[in-house]
């Protein structure tokens, strides 16, 4: 039997529908999951999937989540990611209230953050000496950080890019609780860039088919074009 291997954050779950559900449809999954997505399309196919995704936990966690299973036998193992910023979100100081301090200079700043927190999660993986194929999700693969990694395979480096024609996915993830806290303390330049991403993530949600149910996340057919995807590429 083919086994695989799946982390990652609310991306990787499946689909979200009304947050405020109270049956549970599926074990062990959030009340709001209304499809397995990715993994119900791999079970379609008779695979045995194991998935240690959770929603909204940052890169850093998701990583120790993968690594608690990654030494056993896959024939594949998928990796979606999320914001890289979560991990400072996550990190002793960057507790609530977060973000009081102006902790980035500028957009070219904050680009370099988030490339150094991608540099050592990319390293993490890495170090497991085992092929990863990863997914963009809620941020985009940055290539240019991920090439310097040859275990890591960055099959689909955009997930609402692949899904949604002619759409530029956002650079910065701009719907963490960070972003309330931008104000005069920056530059016009540096918010009304910030501006232009969050609205690229709120574009999608008008422009594809695929993101008409739980806010921020491709439902049962957008999963379906990914895995269809996956399956070309990988030949299931």
């Amino acid at each position: 039997m083919v086994r695989v291997l799946i982390g990652g954050d609310s991306w990787a779950v499946g689909e979200w529908g009304d947050y405020d559900r109270t049956e549970q449809q599926f074990p062990n999954k959030p009340a709001a999951i209304t499809h397995l997505g990715l993994d119900q399309y791999l079970l379609d196919e008779g695979f045995e999937v194991f998935n240690v995704a959770h929603g909204g936990i940052s890169n850093k966690n998701s990583i120790k989540y993968l690594s608690q299973r990654i030494y056993e036998h896959w024939d594949y193992v998928f990796w979606i990611q999320t914001d890289p910023l979560r991990n400072l979100r996550d990190s002793l100081q960057m507790q609530r209230p977060e973000y009081d301090s102006k902790w980035f200079e500028d957009y070219e700043d904050l680009i370099r953050i988030q490339d150094l927190l991608l540099k050592t999660d990319y390293s993490t993986l890495n170090s497991y000496a085992k092929k990863i194929y990863c997914i963009g999700g809620c941020s985009k693969l940055r290539l240019n950080v991920m090439q310097h990694y040859p275990n890591l395979d960055p099959i689909v480096p955009s997930f609402p890019e692949l899904i949604t024609p002619n759409f530029e996915c956002w650079e910065v993830y701009c719907n963490d609780h960070w972003r309330i806290r931008i104000d005069e303390r920056w530059d016009l330049e540096t918010i009304t860039q910030i501006l232009v991403e969050h609205n690229k993530f709120d574009k999608m949600h008008y422009t594809s088919p695929f993101f008409t149910k739980g806010y921020g996340h491709p439902d049962r057919y957008g999963h379906k074009v990914l895995f269809d995807y996956l399956k070309t590429k990988l030949g299931f």
